[in-house]
This record gives structure tokens, C-alpha cells and sequence, in this order.
């Protein structure tokens, strides 16, 4: 088999942010064109390795869904209000 058969293209994503009312922001990944919505928020396992810094592996790993798909992943915001980070 030639290298350029076994080759699996990742499938497209989009970064963004969104920014909140007091500045902060909201990143988020979006990955996907179908029918069906999903959101996905990410959990305490963020603060390793963020959806964003993993926007390429997502991508490959949903790839055989993302047909069917619209899939937004958001990130906890930034920056980290001080009250909450403390506690």
C-alpha cells in the first residue's frame, strides 16, 4: 500500500472566542456541518490540555460524525475571575 492511500486528511475546524459583557472571553472550537447540533463543555481536564490546544486531534477523532454533526466546544472562560479561582 503507497503512503499516499493510507493517508487520512483531518477534517476542517474553526477557533473563535467569544467575548462576554466585562471583557473576558469564551474560546471555543466549532467542528462540523450537519444537521444536528451539539455543545460540548469542556470539564476540569481542561486546565491540561485545553480543546483548543487539541483542535486537531478533535477533529480527526469526530471525523466520522461530523457529517452528521454541528459540534461547539467551549472552554472555560479567560481569564479565570480571581474570586473563583481561589476556591
Amino acid at each position: 500500500m503507497s503512503a499516499s492511500k493510507s493517508f487520512v486528511p483531518a477534517p476542517g475546524y474553526r477557533k473563535g472566542s467569544l467575548t462576554l459583557p466585562d471583557g473576558d472571553r469564551i474560546p471555543y472550537l466549532a467542528l462540523g456541518d450537519g444537521p444536528l447540533p451539539v455543545i460540548y463543555i469542556s470539564g476540569a481536564g481542561d486546565s491540561l490540555t485545553t480543546v483548543i490546544d487539541a483542535a486537531l486531534w478533535l477533529a480527526f477523532y469526530f471525523r466520522k460524525h461530523l457529517s452528521s454533526y454541528r459540534m461547539l466546544l467551549l472552554i472555560r472562560r479567560q481569564p479565570i475571575p480571581h474570586e473563583r479561582a481561589h476556591s
